[in-house]
């Protein structure tokens, strides 16, 4: 039985299903972008801007299949660029606030895993414990927090700041107002930076889905090449016709003398 290979006609068609399916596939991202939570405005008005305009291309009637991967390839960049960055900032502000925790812990006891704010609102209830001896060393001690944080956090940088002036005044109750307020910012910040994980996380996921598109897409352009195949009757018979003698079956003597008649 022979099986026809492909036409150009039906590959096209298939490439062309193919195409139509992955401009779906970015359509889908592009949407999930507009709803994203976590995503600021600044952030998301970009990315918009440059999966419309991916997905235009693979809109375009006249587009080849080549083009088309290269547009996901274009897709999956913009989306993996965006985790990257998202994971960029999650390390920059998690390694600020590692050397602002150290900062604040130096000559004092600190329980292990505390996050800034608990690190924070254990110094401020220190203070009532703090000999005025050792306010300056504290004051020395918020200072360094404070550079440590000053990119990343600034507002927390901020009321650092005035709570080591306040104890270089010997003003423990405008220095403990201080650092409820840097806790609070540091809280703050932890919660933009757990919504930063979920963005990275999501940003990734997405560019999988893109590369995704582009693998199938790529796979419609490949064909299986056309074969034939003899059909076969039962075991020993072959092809013979009606009457004819079959491989491996002799006729008895007698039958090839008649024959012969």
């Amino acid at each position: 039985m022979l099986i026809p290979p492909v036409s150009a006609a039906d590959a096209a068609d298939r490439e062309r299903a193919a195409i139509a399916a992955a401009a779906d596939q970015v359509a889908e991202i592009l949407e999930d972008i507009a709803a994203d939570p976590n995503l600021s405005d600044e952030e998301r008005g970009p990315l918009l801007e440059a999966l419309q305009a991916q997905l235009e291309t693979m809109r375009d009637p006249n587009i080849t299949l080549d083009e088309a991967l290269a547009t996901l390839s274009e897709v999956e960049g913009t989306l993996s660029e965006q985790a990257e960055m998202a994971q960029s900032e999650i390390e920059e502000q998690q390694a600020a606030e590692d050397a602002a925790a150290n900062a604040l812990g130096q000559g004092r006891e600190a329980a292990p895993g505390q996050s800034l704010q608990e690190q924070i609102e254990s110094f401020e209830q220190s203070l009532g414990q703090t000999t005025d001896e050792q306010l300056a060393q504290a004051a020395d001690a918020l200072e360094n927090a404070a550079d440590a944080l000053e990119q990343t956090h600034p507002e927390a940088a901020q009321a650092l700041r005035e709570a080591a002036q306040a104890l270089r005044e010997g003003d423990r109750e405008a220095a403990a107002e201080a650092l409820r307020r840097a806790a609070e910012q540091a809280g703050q910040s932890a919660a933009e930076q757990t919504q930063r994980a979920q963005q990275q996380q999501s940003m990734e996921e997405r560019a999988q889905q893109a590369r995704t598109a582009q693998e199938e897409a790529a796979e419609s352009s490949s064909e299986p090449a056309a074969f034939s195949r003899p059909e076969e009757g039962p075991e020993g018979l072959g092809d013979a016709q009606d009457g004819a003698p079959r491989r491996g079956h002799v006729r008895p003597a007698g039958q090839r003398g008649r024959d012969r008649r």
